[in-house]
C-alpha cells in the first residue's frame, strides 16, 4: 500500500473515531439529539450535561406561541426507568414582570444561584440557570426567559458543569431569541 493510501485511511479512521466520540461518551449508548424543544441545538454543548445511560425520551415540546418546555430523560440501566436528565423551558413574558425576581425561590432550590454574564440577566445555580433578554419584537417590554434544570445527582467537578451550563445556556438562549424574532 502506498504512503498516499496510507495517510488517506488514517485520516478517515480519524474522522470516524471523532464522530463516534462526538455523538455518544463513553458510558452513553445513545446519541444526543440536535434538536429539542423544537429547536435546533449544538448538541455538543449539551452532551455534557447528559448522564450515561442505555436510552433517552424526549416528552413535551409543544408550544402555544409564548412558552414551551420539554423535559429529556435518560435510562440509566437496560429496562431501568428513566430520570430527568435536563428540563428546558422557554417564556415570553410581558412588560412589568421580572422573570428573576418571580423563579428566586426556585433558583434557591436549584442550589447556590449566582449571577453570571449570559444575556441581559442570569442566575446560574449548581442544578439549573434562569437567563433572561428583552425581546422587544414581540412587544414594548417583553422578555424572553430561559430556564434550564439539571436533575441528574451534581458532580464533584462542579466548576465543569457551571461552565457547560452556561455555554449550552447562551448558545440555546440566542437560538430561541432568533426563532422567537426578538430583535426590534
Amino acid at each position: 500500500m502506498s504512503a498516499r493510501r496510507r495517510a488517506l485511511l488514517s485520516g478517515i479512521a480519524s474522522c470516524v473515531l471523532l464522530l463516534g466520540i462526538a455523538g455518544c461518551a463513553q458510558g452513553r449508548d445513545y446519541t444526543v439529539s440536535d434538536k429539542i424543544c423544537g429547536e435546533e441545538i449544538n448538541a455538543d454543548l449539551l452532551s455534557p450535561l447528559m448522564p450515561t445511560g442505555t436510552k433517552v425520551s424526549v416528552t413535551g415540546g409543544t408550544s402555544d406561541g409564548n412558552r414551551q418546555s420539554c423535559k429529556l430523560s435518560v435510562q440509566r440501566e437496560e429496562d431501568g426507568t428513566y430520570e430527568t436528565a435536563v428540563w428546558v423551558r422557554w417564556d415570553i413574558v410581558p412588560a412589568g414582570t421580572d422573570p428573576i425576581e418571580v423563579k428566586r425561590e426556585t433558583l434557591y432550590g436549584y442550589g447556590n444561584p449566582r449571577k453570571v454574564a449570559i444575556g441581559d440577566d442570569a442566575r446560574l445555580a449548581d442544578q439549573g440557570v434562569l437567563a433572561v433578554e428583552s425581546c422587544p419584537g414581540r412587544g414594548r417590554g417583553s422578555t424572553l426567559a430561559v430556564e434550564i434544570y439539571l436533575g441528574i445527582k451534581t458532580p464533584e467537578k462542579l466548576s465543569d458543569r457551571h461552565a457547560a451550563l452556561k455555554r449550552f445556556t447562551q448558545d440555546y438562549l440566542d437560538r430561541v431569541l432568533r426563532e422567537q424574532k426578538c430583535a426590534a
